[in-house]
């Protein structure tokens, strides 16, 4: 998912052996992610973290993050700062239930006005301060015919969540799930991803949880198999 998007708007993105990372060149770090596709050896820390300065050594102000499913060395001495872990949540292959949420009107995007209304919840409401709309955006029609899909939801003419899905070979991922502040509680994340499963309900899906997230996501079937280390670093920190 973290390629998918920036490589379909004509953004950065390389597949090193163990190591995939993508570039929006937008000013947040969650967006600008490397991937770990094996773990990570104490003696090949530092190469990896020199690779990866000089592919987000862009023109451009921000973080970029590094995403590992295991545990990894310390990588503060190479300028690395530690950004938690977030639990890995699987649920396998079954019938998705219809939600019960009223009224809250799902859309998947289909126009470039759907997926404005989505980078504004997505903002506004994941949150991610760092970016302003509509000057940043996170997608635009580029995106569309390739493996994700967008997902909006609406009170009346208002978008307040957000959804996407990204459908691989052998599973579904859900990610963006988010809500807008003032209109949490009302069971709408739950809704949007269930909107999100129904995408390819054949497929086991998988999601990394926010604290707040995960709770909703156990109800839905889902369980913790993992969890991520997270780190990120400025840009021009090297």
């Amino acid at each position: 998912q973290f390629e998918c998007i920036p490589r379909s708007m004509g953004k950065p993105w390389v597949r090193w052996d163990g190591l995939w990372a993508a570039d929006t060149k937008l000013p947040a770090a969650y967006p600008n992610s490397a991937t770990m596709l094996q773990p990570l050896a104490e003696q090949e820390a530092a190469d990896v973290v020199a690779r990866l300065d000089r592919f987000y050594a862009q023109d451009v102000r921000g973080s970029w993050m590094l995403w590992s499913a295991w545990p990894t060395p310390n990588l503060t001495p190479y300028g690395m700062r530690a950004a938690g872990q977030t639990p890995l949540m699987v649920r396998l292959p079954s019938p998705v239930p219809a939600a019960t949420t009223t009224g809250l009107r799902i859309v998947e995007a289909s126009t470039e006005s759907d997926l404005l209304d989505l980078d504004n919840v997505m903002i506004h409401g994941y949150p991610i301060p760092e970016l302003t709309f509509p000057d940043d955006r996170i997608t635009d029609k580029r995106a569309f015919g390739g493996p994700m899909r967008f997902f909006v939801g609406y009170e009346g003419d208002r978008p307040i969540s957000c959804a996407m899905a990204c459908i691989g070979e052998r599973e579904l991922g859900i990610y963006a799930v988010a809500t807008l502040p003032d209109r949490r509680g009302k069971g709408y994340g739950g809704a949007m991803t269930l909107a999100a499963l129904a995408a390819a309900p054949h497929l086991p899906a998988v999601l990394e949880a926010s604290d707040f997230g995960q709770p909703i996501y156990r109800r839905l079937g889902f369980q913790v198999v993992s969890e991520y280390t997270l780190w990120y670093k400025p840009r021009g920190s090297a």
